[in-house]
């Protein structure tokens, strides 16, 4: 089929290879290598079915979902750039979204969870500094989203105590390489990060299974004895109690009435350190793509393709551009950012209510004396 737009074609044309790193994060030979990997099957899926064909050839479709996926914003603005008509550029960015995402996922974080063996983190010194015997850590990341629509225990679900926002969570695994190799669907921003990992339970007894070969590595990491067959698993300190299940290893948790001890807090340190390749990896992912650091303002229905989408594009980009402290630092800045919007928007809140009991007790302060027929 004959193809009318041209899009890559005009940004390249009249900015060169910048235009293009600008406006999707790759170079136009990094562009044409996710390209390959994917126009069979984009081909394979793109305008079939009944229904009104799109002008868009396979390459403009895969350089405007990269576009929309960078820099965010409102549709009006992304069809804008494309001079399409907003309904238009909506559906088509809907339908390569949809069509384009299990294919990415599959290729860049499923089949690098396939890859990951410890046969060759060991053998290339790939593993974890201070737990090698940890095959991944996880976290949960956090995005704010529009007020959803509906009546207060509609809008509860959402809310999230910790950053007193309303938004979205997912939980994210990361291998000692820095690749992501899974990612769950999104949950309600009040649902604790342990309620997440549950029902992910199943890939990750799967992904830490001991092989054959991995029984013959060394293993001294803590935890062996209960779990002889499986490698860890490196937690956040919300994960407490999950090591009565499975080999996970979080930090200690104070309690109210009794502080940490000097060697709980020096395992808390060495735990942290192994694990912010996970705030590395939420650094760089936030940093490439705006649409999952600003305030999610679209349907709830795209969110589970966008994140899966942005996460597997951040894999193509670390296999070429690996992941660096100063990516920690970007996470750590997006992250006090958010508490910085929720406190502001607690304190407005609380000044509200506050003023609205003023303006309900006024009523019954008021001085009746002096007023015509007091005695």
């Amino acid at each position: 089929m004959r193809t009318t737009k041209k899009s890559y074609d005009r940004f390249f044309n009249h900015g060169g290879a910048e235009a293009v790193r600008t406006m999707t994060n790759f170079s136009p030979r990094e562009f044409s290598t996710l390209c390959s990997t994917m126009v069979e099957h984009i081909t394979k899926h793109w305008n079939v079915g009944r229904g009104k064909r799109s002008k868009f050839a396979t390459k403009d479709v895969l350089f405007m979902m990269l576009l929309v996926l960078k820099n965010g914003g409102m549709w009006d603005m992304a069809a804008r750039v494309f001079n399409v008509p907003a309904p238009t550029f909506i559906q088509t960015f809907t339908q390569s979204l949809r069509v384009a995402t299990p294919n990415l996922y599959d290729e860049q974080v499923a089949a690098r969870a396939h890859k990951t063996n410890m046969q060759f983190l060991f053998t290339y010194g790939r593993t974890f500094r201070n737990f090698p015997c940890a095959m991944c850590a996880t976290d949960v990341t956090f995005q704010q989203c529009n007020l959803p629509v509906g009546n207060i225990g509609e809008k509860n679900p959402f809310y999230s105590g910790k950053q007193h926002l309303h938004g979205l969570k997912v939980e994210v695994s990361v291998n000692p390489r820095g690749f992501a190799i899974n990612c769950t669907d999104f949950a309600k921003g009040s649902v604790e990060d342990i309620e997440i990992f549950r029902p992910n339970l199943d890939f990750h007894q799967k992904m830490r299974v001991k092989t054959e070969y991995d029984l013959k590595i060394e293993d001294r990491g803590p935890m062996k004895a209960q779990f002889s067959h499986e490698w860890a698993l490196l937690g956040d300190k919300r994960y407490q109690g999950l090591a009565k299940q499975l080999r996970a290893i979080h930090p200690t948790r104070a309690s109210p009435e009794c502080r940490l001890s000097v060697d709980e807090e020096r395992e808390n340190d060495r735990i942290l350190s192994d694990r912010v390749i996970v705030k590395s990896y939420f650094g760089r992912l936030s940093t490439l793509w705006r649409i999952c650091s600003d305030r999610y303002r679209w349907g709830h229905d795209l969110y589970d393709e966008i994140f899966q989408a942005c996460v597997s594009l951040t894999n193509f980009h670390i296999a070429t551009n690996p992941l660096r402290d100063t990516d920690s630092e970007d996470f750590n800045r997006a992250q006090n950012r958010l508490i910085g919007i929720g406190t502001e928007t607690e304190r407005r809140r609380r000044f509200t209510q506050d003023s609205y009991r003023r303006r309900q007790r006024r009523p019954s302060q008021i001085n009746f004396e002096g007023l015509p027929g007091q005695i």
